[in-house]
């Protein structure tokens, strides 16, 4: 069963050159599934194929591995221009495990981000991270210009595990100066998810 896997795995990483952007977006997702941590170099060097699925199919891929190794190619993806690549790149670093300062900066810098999706992403991401210092990034990120972007933060951080009076007294501070009634619903849902109103 051995021999099959490996036999597998480099059927796959020849697929990855195939001229099919198909067959390579499908290669890069089945190696990302794989769990094999033998594949981040080629996964990483599918980041780069001229074709846009089959990058966004190796970032994907990438975060799939949960590998601590893929942090700094997806946080260079997120630092790129190109958003097509920034938004999967922060998706796919929300799901690899532990502490990384890189992560942590690239994901604290998108919040100022000009795409609102991509700062939607970012406060996801940080939310997922459950430390101290990403959530008093989401906290700042309470005041920022745009209401979607404050009504993604109300719902992270009602479901954050994490209970701090911190982040209660925040959402209250800013449900009493919300102006945007549906951000001001989504604080009021998080207040009462958290159990203080």
């Amino acid at each position: 069963a051995l021999a099959m896997r490996v036999d597998a795995r480099e059927a796959l990483l020849f697929a990855l050159a195939d001229e099919s952007h198909e067959v390579r977006a499908r290669a890069a997702r089945s190696l990302g599934a794989s769990g094999d941590a033998s594949v981040l170099a080629a996964l990483t060097g599918a980041t780069a194929d001229d074709n846009e699925w089959v990058r966004m199919a190796a970032i994907a891929a990438l975060g799939a591995l949960r590998l601590p190794g893929a942090v700094g190619i997806l946080c260079a993806l997120v630092d790129s221009a190109l958003p097509a690549l920034s938004l999967p790149a922060i998706e796919s670093l929300a799901q690899i495990p532990g502490e990384h300062p890189l992560r942590d900066s690239v994901l604290t810098r998108s919040l100022a981000h000009a795409d609102g999706e991509i700062v939607k992403a970012a406060v996801r991401a940080l939310a997922a991270q459950e430390n101290d210092r990403m959530l008093a990034a989401l906290l700042a990120a309470l005041d920022h210009p745009s209401w979607d972007v404050r009504q993604e933060v109300a719902r992270v951080l009602a479901t954050v595990a994490r209970t701090q009076v911190l982040a209660q007294r925040a959402l209250e501070a800013r449900w009493r100066v919300e102006t945007d009634e549906l951000v001001k619903e989504a604080l009021a849902a998080a207040l009462r998810e958290r159990g203080g109103g």
